[in-house]
């Protein structure tokens, strides 16, 4: 029997759990105040709110999909420590966007001031932890194979 590590579930788990986590840290964490007062920003964002987190999921888990084909196809596929790099790298785009969206980009209009706030802190939450998990998850390789 092959790892969990090593199977299609590992993605797929990373995956949904960037995707709920998303979902609950714009569903739980406090709305910032961004001062705007415009009402067709305010209803788009609320609803883009939402899709964020599976939306980004699932461009995260087809991300996966592909570099677990081209390492099928180079035929390093059995290598055991490439199963968690290829999952973080397809976590880290949005941790990276998402630090660039909060400590980086600066808030000058209300569009920014919006996306930042419903869009940004959400995208950095959901994806540290769900890397945060990929590595720890990863850190069992290090454990023996019992045989």
């Amino acid at each position: 029997m092959r790892r969990f590590i090593a199977s299609a579930w590992y993605p797929v788990l990373i995956s949904v759990v960037l995707a709920l986590t998303a979902v609950g840290a714009y569903a739980l964490l406090p709305t910032l105040d961004s001062g705007t007062d415009n009402a067709q920003l305010l209803k788009i964002f609320g609803i883009g709110g939402w899709a964020v987190g599976p939306v980004m999921g699932l461009l995260s888990l087809l991300l996966m999909l592909i570099l677990n084909g081209l390492r099928r196809l180079f035929k390093i596929r059995n290598v055991a420590w490439m199963h968690p790099v290829v999952v973080i790298l397809g976590v880290c785009p949005w941790c990276v966007w998402g630090c660039q969206l909060l400590f980086i980009e600066p808030r000058f209009t209300p569009f920014a001031k919006l996306m930042i706030d419903v869009v940004g802190r959400q995208m950095f939450v959901g994806s540290a932890i769900a890397c945060i998990l990929a590595i720890l998850l990863g850190l069992t390789l290090l454990l023996p194979n019992k045989k």
